[in-house]
């Protein structure tokens, strides 16, 4: 009992000993030269305050600012173990203004591996009409949360965390970080480094172990040509490891002249990574330095994971833009699946060089809408390969892919490589490519199954096309050529009852639809994006569903629909 006792009084003593200081305006009573830092006599500045908070007496303390706008003209360093809070409540009423423009205004930065258990909350960062540089970084601490903060019209960057102080993979991978509850708008820019831009990112990751992004409405603004960047970005190199980016609302410009339109631009991931649950304008991207790659060298069972996100593009006009992309190589499993992408020159695509090699690719159960560009003749619902590289385990299943009726699209579904094993188009429903074939396959393959299809309204060329193909243990049939499917909507993509792609699929091992309703319903899984009978619709209806019978379970679906699963 005496034991308990003392365990009781240290963790008390702990709690006791954390002091907290203040910061208020000079209206307030706030002064650097005459305050303590006390709640009557209050510090000023920010810099001020962490200059004198800092070291082994300082450890649990809290830096407590106060309503007012505080300008901030030189760096702040920020010690371990130290929390910032201002005026909790909505709107922010705690605001640091930078007028910092050589680096980072508030610099958290330790040896690899450091603890720095702390959190910075409830403040609105000002870069002053992009006269700051960037707001906050971190590097080489691991349980640095960011929450409840806004960071707006920062020059290069809004927040960058980094787990290792060098560029490449790091030493040690920072753990536990998160960033949530926050919004950053027009803090990311671009710069000329020798022949080509570098864009960055309102928030930038690199050597993060696990870290949580999720609630978070970050806007890149368009501040013209080769002048913006990206929503999230990677950071000094990418290296990233069991990432959560989720929940969280992503806008990128329109492309503009020779920019990219990324929401969200990762470099070579080392597993973990889910993307899930969010809304993007712009290309969801993952793509590796020279010679690197995405896989899974942290052993998560898995690379990459994109799912149940809303990825759009909002005009249609301009060239080549892509939904979601894979550049260079990858391995270790990358598994995208029920995404909604929307109005985007090729809905997907994987790019690699004639040396790269893309394997283990599982893309099912997506909706690829709205594909193809007026004004470019690269207009694809899926685009696989760039005719080189090396392909194995390949899987294509259960996806919707429409293209552009009033624009040009080409092939529905293209697979162009140098060379490929183990590939599998299967169970997709193709419609409205006008201009191509809803299959194409180019390249040297060796086992190919292209099976239980459907195509419509492509012209004369619904059918398959593998006239600049080589292939070996291959299995064509059962595809559906010029068939209606039937459709319960225009850009609904459920199925009607005399749906001809109900019980028409082949068994390609998916348990869950688009929806995440049960697959099969009735023994044979169906052909495309909804397995029709795991929820009934009464037509005429739209937006509502139905059901009938005893013993059912009720569910709201995805769309906040009522659905029974029988």
């Amino acid at each position: 009992m005496r034991k308990l006792f003392t365990i009781l009084f240290l963790f008390l003593s702990l709690i006791v000993s954390a002091d907290k200081w203040y910061i208020a305006t000079a209206a307030n009573g706030g002064s650097d030269t005459d305050g303590d830092g006390s709640i009557a006599y209050p510090w000023l500045t920010l810099k001020h305050a962490t200059d004198t908070v800092t070291g082994a007496n300082f450890v649990g303390d809290t830096i407590t600012i106060g309503a007012g706008t505080f300008t901030e003209t030189a760096q702040i360093i920020w010690d371990e173990n130290v929390y910032i809070i201002g005026v909790i409540g909505y709107p922010l009423t705690s605001i640091i203004e930078s007028n910092y423009a050589d680096t980072t205004l508030i610099k958290a930065e330790s040896v690899d591996g450091t603890d720095g258990d702390q959190s910075i909350s409830y403040i609105r960062f000002d870069g002053d009409a992009l006269t700051g540089s960037t707001a906050l970084e971190i590097v080489g601490r691991s349980n640095v949360i960011v929450h409840h903060c806004e960071f707006e019209d920062f020059l290069y960057a809004g927040v960058i965390f980094r787990g290792d102080t060098e560029w490449g993979p790091p030493d040690i991978y920072a753990t536990g970080n998160e960033f949530h509850h926050n919004k950053i708008i027009n803090c990311s820019g671009c710069y000329f480094q020798g022949t080509y831009y570098v864009h960055l990112g309102n928030l930038m990751i690199g050597g993060q172990g696990d870290i949580l992004i999720y609630n978070d409405t970050i806007i890149s603004e368009d501040r013209g040509v080769n002048l913006w960047g990206f929503p999230i970005k990677f950071s000094g190199g990418g290296y990233n490891m069991g990432v959560k980016i989720y929940d969280s609302h992503l806008i990128c410009p329109e492309k503009n002249g020779s920019d990219w339109s990324f929401a969200i631009e990762l470099f070579d991931s080392r597993g973990g990574v889910e993307i899930m649950r969010n809304t993007c304008q712009g290309t969801i991207d993952f793509s590796a330095n020279s010679s690197g790659t995405t896989n899974d060298a942290g052993g998560f069972g898995y690379a990459v994971k994109v799912y149940d996100n809303y990825v759009y593009y909002p005009t249609g006009t301009s060239d080549y833009v892509v939904g979601i992309d894979f550049e260079r190589s990858s391995a270790g499993g990358c598994y995208i699946y029920r995404n909604h992408v929307y109005n985007f020159g090729v809905g997907f695509s994987t790019n690699v060089a004639a040396t790269e090699t893309m394997e283990d690719m599982y893309v099912s159960y997506n909706k690829f809408e709205d594909c193809g560009r007026n004004s470019s003749t690269f207009a694809y619902g899926f685009a696989i390969g760039g005719g080189s590289g090396t392909f194995d385990n390949i899987n294509i299943l259960n996806n919707v892919v429409e293209g552009r009726l009033a624009s040009s699209p080409t092939d529905g579904i293209r697979f162009n490589c140098s060379t490929a094993t183990h590939v599998k188009i299967s169970n997709n429903i193709v419609t409205d490519f006008l201009n191509g074939y809803s299959i194409s396959i180019l390249g040297i393959i060796n086992g190919i199954n292209v099976e239980n299809n459907i195509t419509y309204n492509c012209g004369s060329l619904s059918d398959i096309d593998t006239t600049s193909a080589t292939l070996t243990t291959d299995v064509i049939e059962n595809n559906q050529f010029a068939v209606n499917p039937l459709f319960l909507y225009t850009n609904d993509f459920h199925l009607q009852a005399t749906s001809p792609a109900i019980d028409a699929g082949v068994d390609v091992e998916l348990t869950e639809d688009y929806e995440g309703n049960i697959v099969p319903f009735n023994g044979i899984p169906d052909i495309g994006a909804y397995e029709y009978g795991s929820y009934i619709i009464i037509p005429g209806s739209e937006g509502t569903q139905f059901g009938t019978g005893t013993g059912n379970n009720l569910m709201v679906d995805k769309n906040g629909r009522i659905i029974i699963i029988q």
